[in-house]
């Protein structure tokens, strides 16, 4: 049978930093755990495994890798993400999710998994679970109709991709769908193997390279018995999702499969030959100018957790954003506030699975992002409406999903100002009755006055720190902005001795970290979730010089190709891009008023 293909993981939502119990000195190291939900089910149910990293910098952070499950099949994955402020210092925690089926009973054990962060290798415990038998039904799905099973409508039921001879014993096949298609447009990838008599040997498969895509997975078929052209072979299945990042013509790589035949005869070669896919740019005929990039259908609704409040107290408020589309990279969508009120982010919640949208064979699910708004003057607060732009590839037009307006009660809350000096009622200074001056006083002596300074310097340091302190949270916005150039030009730093190491992938990586953060802390947008399109349309919204976004964009293209290449090129190449990478930044910073004022 052919290896089952790696899950690709999608980074969405969070669990809490502060849940974590890290040592006196995990500010700098990190904390990787596994654990499942149940360690007892039987076959109709499902098993949720977490995997968290947790610590002070995620930078280099590479997504788990699975071992081998046996009697286990992954079914579906999220992430969540979450931030938080311990002892002056800023936590973080990743936690990858995996829906897991299992197939068949008895004591099933889960590896030992391995993370790869900051070019350090961490493994977690193994795990033991108990599976019992059910009734033999197909685990319930939120949507769709299960994995494996393919749904009425669907462009890929099992059948023939193209004529096979009848001297055909073993053969392969590979097919996208469709064939030209728009940039973030869900592209179907299938491969087939087809085999009509035993074999002789183990077989190897070395699936498809797409660079220019990012790729999900998609349930696989289960092995199907077929006829063509009066023989019988046994068929697999491989699928996934591809998204293509830029516009231009895509070439999937050829796949291979290498089998054992004949017991006495070399291994033979079964080649599927490349697939060229056209990507065409999102027109720019009716393009809304909020738009950000979101690609497939979209709806939006908008919740709070508290009706009614006082002013000072915070309210907890929700934007789910649920649809078909590449759910990992949409940026969240902009609450709507008055000028009386203050916004600030609370984390995310993404779960991607295929048919999460409502689709059949369709790459979707459900983003969540959560805030917490501060109202300062008592009224009635609105909220909303929430508005999300996307492309439809189905109608080639632009939509707009948007929730409702939601109002919450804003009483007056307890109010202490700051009084200012009294006219009257102060004391008056003591004043010394003028003497006769003998000698030169010591508070005249420049050794006096420095011997008094030295002991205030680690004071004047802490007030100075308590000061900038102080100001951050008075006013963030600002604060990133000030802070965006120095943070972008030392992950660039880090991007090109990824490079020097031969770790390409971690450069592209970093680069399109690097660039989309500046942005994103330089115009005070959400971080996480941007996209190269989107980043253009932050750019020339802010008055941005068309060349220099439409070369911001162009960057974030080649960093994200290179990023989902396997192999990722040269390290020379990777070492061009992050040096551009830094030019670029130091001309934004020139160029890009900051948001609210930051320098």
């Amino acid at each position: 049978m052919l290896p089952r293909p790696h899950c690709r993981l999608v980074v969405i939502g969070a669990t809490m930093a502060s849940l974590v119990a890290l040592s006196g000195h995990a500010w700098g190291q990190l904390s990787v755990t596994a654990q499942v939900d149940r360690d007892s089910l039987t076959l109709d149910e499902l098993v949720e495994l977490t995997v968290t990293v947790a610590g002070s910098t995620l930078s280099r952070l590479e997504e788990p890798t699975l071992p081998e499950l046996d009697g286990l099949r992954v079914v579906g994955t999220s992430t969540q993400q979450s931030f938080s402020l311990v002892n002056g210092r800023m936590q973080s925690s990743y936690s990858f999710v995996y829906a897991l089926q299992p197939t068949r009973t008895g004591k099933l054990v889960i590896p030992s998994i391995a993370v790869t962060a900051k070019g350090r290798t961490y493994r977690t415990a193994p795990l033991t679970i108990n599976v019992n038998a059910g009734t033999g039904r197909t685990p319930a799905r939120a949507h769709g109709t299960g994995p494996g099973v393919p749904a009425p409508g669907d462009p890929f039921a099992p059948g023939p991709m193209s004529a096979l001879s009848s001297e055909d014993a073993v053969a392969v096949r590979h097919r996208a769908e469709p064939r030209t298609a728009y940039v973030g447009q869900q592209v179907t990838y299938e491969f087939a193997f087809y085999q009509a008599e035993q074999l002789a040997g183990d077989v190897s498969y070395r699936e498809a390279e797409t660079p220019g895509f990012v790729a999900e997975a998609l349930p696989n078929p289960p092995p199907a018995d077929e006829e063509l052209n009066g023989r019988t072979y046994r068929t697999q299945r491989r699928r996934k999702a591809l998204f293509a990042t830029s516009p231009g013509r895509h070439t999937i790589g050829q796949a291979v499969v290498t089998v054992l035949t004949d017991p006495f005869a070399a291994p033979r070669e079964l080649v599927a030959e490349p697939i060229s896919v056209n990507v065409l740019p999102l027109p720019e005929a009716g393009r809304p100018a909020d738009f950000t990039g979101a690609v497939g259908r979209f709806r939006v609704s908008l919740s709070v957790g508290q009706q009614q409040v006082r002013a000072g107290e915070t309210i907890s408020v929700q934007v789910q954003v649920t649809g078909t589309g590449n759910i990992k990279s949409l940026g969240a969508p902009k609450l709507v506030l008055p000028s009386s009120a203050r916004l600030y982010e609370a984390g995310e919640n993404r779960r991607v699975e295929p048919g999460g949208g409502g689709e059949s064979g369709k790459i979707g699910g459900t983003a969540v992002f959560s805030y917490l708004v501060l109202p300062r003057e008592a009224g009635n607060l609105r909220l909303g409406p929430v508005r999300l732009p996307y492309f439809d590839p189905s109608t080639r037009t632009y939509r707009v999903a948007q929730s409702n307006a939601v109002s919450v009660a804003v009483s007056p809350g307890l109010v202490n100002p700051v009084e200012g000096p009294q006219a009257n009622g102060g004391l008056k200074p003591i004043r010394s009755s003028p003497g006769r001056r003998v000698g030169e006083p010591i508070a005249l002596q420049a050794w006096f006055w420095m011997a008094l300074a030295l002991p205030l310097l680690p004071l004047a340091w802490a007030g100075w720190r308590r000061w900038q302190a102080v100001a951050v949270d008075a006013d963030p916005d600002s604060a990133r902005a000030r802070r965006a150039l120095q943070l972008a030009r030392g992950r660039l730093a880090e991007a090109r001795r990824c490079a020097e190491r031969g770790d390409c992938d971690g450069c592209y990586a970093q680069t399109h970290a690097a660039v989309c953060d500046y942005v994103a802390d330089r115009l005070g947008a959400p971080l996480g979730g941007l996209t190269a399109e989107s980043v253009y349309h932050l750019l020339h919204a802010s008055g941005c010089p068309q060349d220099l976004a439409t070369r911001t964009r162009a960057l974030l293209e080649r960093a994200a190709a290179g990023r989902f290449a396997p192999g990722g090129g040269e390290p020379d190449q990777a070492v061009a891009l992050a040096t551009q990478g830094d030019e670029l930044v130091r001309t934004l910073q020139k160029e890009v008023p900051a948001t609210r004022g930051g320098e």
